[in-house]
């Protein structure tokens, strides 16, 4: 796989300091481990990241160009240079959303407490209260001197698009833009497109399409645990409940997946979530569905509301190996 999840137990203090073109030149050994060479995008962005004088740096562009192995790269890179809180979209939210009614910013001091360097990933804004908590953790840093990370598919003008809602975040988009590099991580091609395979975490798992023939639970990889579409995804679950899951189970099983255009909206989404959950915590998914991903994931005919980040999920999806005909998975 182009950008495995190689380093994905790295800690918070790691490696030998580095500074400046050292990283640059480090985080490009990174990728010659991992048999790939940084795309144009990538090396562009990389310039931005090595820029001394930021106070932190926005990484924006579309779906698969690389945007998260980079900011990992970086942070290794930086080793004892910086302590770094990793938090993906959801899991920020979360734990906003889980402190004490009242405390907001205490419950932000928390979540940073020890950083120098705060690294957020996937950020997205498409709710109004999602984007009050953000607006309200970012005037809480900026005085402080915290560095940041962000990865987003979106450039900032892009963030609550709504346009019933989007003026409620206009300040900190200027914010953002006046004091952060904000650097477009481009090119023409979905990474994740590419393949080359993986031996464990997310891109190590299957899509299998046709029907599905029971086996003995323990033929499953690691235990894994398994959920029918409807059980997961067609039951009342945030994505703060299906990240409580995955943290739970290292290998999942989803089976009886449809086409998301015969689904509810509530559905579609839970399902968007399930997958980027389990992309960012690296955990291992086989399914199986009477059709192909890119079926599943024509919406073109639904009624009522599709994921906004939709191609994101297809995007990820394509990391697994798709087989047709008959296949075996757990009862």
């Amino acid at each position: 796989m182009w950008a495995s999840r190689w380093m994905r137990g790295w800690s918070r203090r790691s490696t030998a300091p580095l500074t400046g073109p050292q990283c640059v030149a480090a985080v490009e050994a990174y990728a010659a481990e991992a048999t790939f060479s940084l795309t144009p995008g990538q090396r562009g962005a990389l310039s931005g990241l090595a820029n001394p004088g930021a106070r932190g740096t926005y990484l924006f562009g579309e779906v698969g160009r690389g945007k998260t192995w980079l900011a990992d790269a970086w942070v290794r890179a930086l080793g004892e240079r910086a302590t770094v809180r990793r938090l993906h979209a959801v899991e920020f939210f979360q734990g906003l959303n889980r402190g004490p009614v009242g405390h907001v910013d205490e419950t932000i001091d928390d979540l940073v407490r020890g950083a120098d360097l705060v690294l957020l990933d996937e950020f997205h804004l498409h709710d109004p209260g999602d984007a009050m908590l953000a607006q309200r953790v970012l005037n809480r840093l900026w005085p402080t001197g915290v560095r940041l990370l962000l990865t987003s598919n979106y450039a900032p003008e892009q963030l609550l698009p709504n346009p019933s809602f989007h003026h409620l975040f206009e300040p900190s988009i200027v914010a953002i833009r006046e004091r952060l590099d904000v650097v477009e991580v481009g090119g023409d091609t979905d990474l994740r497109t590419l393949g080359g395979g993986a031996s464990a975490g997310f891109a190590s798992g299957t899509w299998t399409v046709g029907q599905v023939e029971p086996s003995d639970p323990s033929d499953a990889p690691d235990q894994a645990v398994q959920f029918t579409f409807a059980e997961l995804c067609s039951t009342p679950r945030s994505a703060s409940d299906l990240l409580d899951l995955a943290r739970r189970h290292v290998a999942w099983r989803l089976v009886d997946v449809p086409r998301l255009v015969d689904t509810d909206p509530q559905s579609r989404q839970r399902f968007a979530d399930l997958i980027d959950v389990l992309v960012d915590l690296d955990r291992r998914l086989d399914m199986t569905s009477a059709h192909r991903p890119d079926e599943v994931l024509d919406v073109a005919d639904a009624e009522g509301e599709v994921p906004r980040d939709l191609a994101r999920t297809g995007s990820r999806l394509s990391l697994l190996t798709v087989s047709g005909g008959r296949g075996r998975l757990c009862a």
